[in-house]
């Protein structure tokens, strides 16, 4: 028989699955200023600790800054380089297919700053490339550094300036304080082109307002690198900026099978 183990609030948790929950929920908890869960590791062999946010709703963090300023989720020890500090709405955010967000994306909701994570996708038998699209027409936005300058759009077109990919990966890197990467190269990662139209180049840093070149409709991209990846790398909040236009990023995602 099955049986479902929970923990709360300074407890220790031993069992390999475990649903960490507040004291009252699903109700809210009022009066509580901090609550700690450890996780003790069960074999000396285990290097890692995954997490399913299956109902994860906090308050949201400051739309001008993306900081969480109020209620914080905060994981730490382990090898992390850095503590991994999030808040807003982030149920759901597992899983091995369909949709892929980034933290906190929501309509009123805004990307979280200082962050850096990867999103991976657990490459299924026989499939050898994964396609990405946008959820919708909003569902790209991540400010660039310099107003009026996104990465993939006029300033950076594919083909333009000297020819020198890796001025054009430099340049993106100036802009994109804020970005999102997926790798690749000029092989694996590809704008698939229209009848008629040579394909697009292979571009490794976004940012800005949509995920493709200005004007690319249907917005999709192709990758064959594995494992399939894709790093978000949200820096600090330096100045205050409008969160309509740091909603994050949706994603919706398909595996090919290897012979297509």
């Amino acid at each position: 028989n099955r049986f479902l183990v929970t923990a709360t609030c300074d407890q220790e948790a031993f069992n390999n699955i475990t649903y960490f929950v507040n004291p009252d929920f699903p109700d809210l908890t009022s009066g509580m200023s901090s609550c700690a869960l450890t996780v003790k590791k069960i074999d000396p062999e285990i290097a890692q600790l995954r997490l399913d946010f299956i109902h994860f709703n906090l308050g949201q963090p400051n739309r001008r800054t993306g900081v969480c300023e109020e209620d914080i989720f905060l994981m730490s020890g382990g090898n992390f380089s850095k503590e991994l500090t999030i808040c807003g709405l982030n149920s759901g955010q597992h899983g091995n297919k369909g949709v892929i967000q980034t933290m906190n994306f929501a309509d009123n909701g805004r990307h979280l700053a200082e962050q850096d994570y990867n999103i991976c996708m657990r490459q299924e038998e026989g499939m050898c490339t994964i396609a990405y699209e946008p959820c919708h027409e909003n569902a790209f936005r991540i400010s660039p550094n310099t107003e009026s300058e996104n990465n993939n759009d006029s300033v950076l077109d594919p083909g333009s300036g000297d020819g020198d990919g890796f001025s054009g990966e430099s340049r993106r890197m100036e802009i994109c304080n804020d970005k999102i990467v997926m790798p690749c190269d000029s092989d694996d990662l590809i704008l698939p082109g229209e009848e008629g139209i040579m394909a697009g180049f292979c571009d490794l840093i976004h940012c800005g307002s949509t995920l493709c070149p200005s004007g690319e409709m249907p917005c999709r991209i192709e990758s064959s690198v594995t494992p399939f990846m894709i790093g978000v790398h949200f820096g600090p909040s330096a100045r205050e900026e409008s969160p309509d236009d740091n909603l994050g990023m949706c994603l919706t995602y398909e595996q090919l099978p290897c012979n297509v």
